[in-house]
């Protein structure tokens, strides 16, 4: 699974709980995960390529890891370039994509995830989504700038949304 915290700056969501909340949020990852999500997480700059505004349903989550001959300026000017348009064009003559997203790190990955770009392209259902799951994918062949052998693609569902979709400030709780 992902989680995906969107906010209008990196220090707007890093919650300020106390030590004894942190603590159970911390033994909760170690039983459920194995490891603290902070060796795992992305900070990223979203760029909204397509679509609407507010995230669907279901998504197609990309981690994308570029060609290893391949510097990461090159590998961004073609994120940002010609894989931009070709995800556009793909979505637009998609009947299912709702939204595409690419997000571009803006400091190294975590050691053990070694992924330089991250693209959600979302869909109103897990049907939608299995019949597209190619749609809006990085390009391969001679203009590829990714590596699938490193890259991982995952298909993803809306479990939790807080605050709440027609909830109160506490999220209906």
């Amino acid at each position: 699974g992902a989680a995906i915290l969107t906010g209008p700056a990196h220090e707007t969501l890093v919650a300020r709980l106390s030590d004894e909340d942190m603590e159970k949020i911390w033994d909760d990852e170690r039983r459920v995960v194995r490891m603290l999500t902070p060796n795992f997480s992305f900070t990223c700059t979203e760029t909204l390529v397509h679509g609407c505004e507010a995230p669907t349903e279901v998504a197609v989550l990309r981690f994308v890891a570029r060609k290893p001959e391949m510097p990461r300026r090159d590998f961004l000017a073609g994120w940002n370039g010609a894989n931009a348009e070709q995800a556009v064009a793909a979505a637009e003559a998609s009947a299912t994509v709702r939204r595409y997203v690419q997000n571009e790190l803006v400091r190294d990955p975590p050691p053990r995830f070694a992924f330089d770009a991250i693209s959600e392209t979302w869909f109103d259902s897990v049907e939608d989504a299995v019949r597209s799951f190619g749609v809006c994918a990085p390009a391969s062949g001679e203009e590829a700038i990714a590596d699938p052998a490193r890259s991982v693609t995952m298909l993803s569902y809306v479990v939790f949304k807080f605050p709440r979709d027609g909830a109160g400030a506490n999220g209906g709780r």
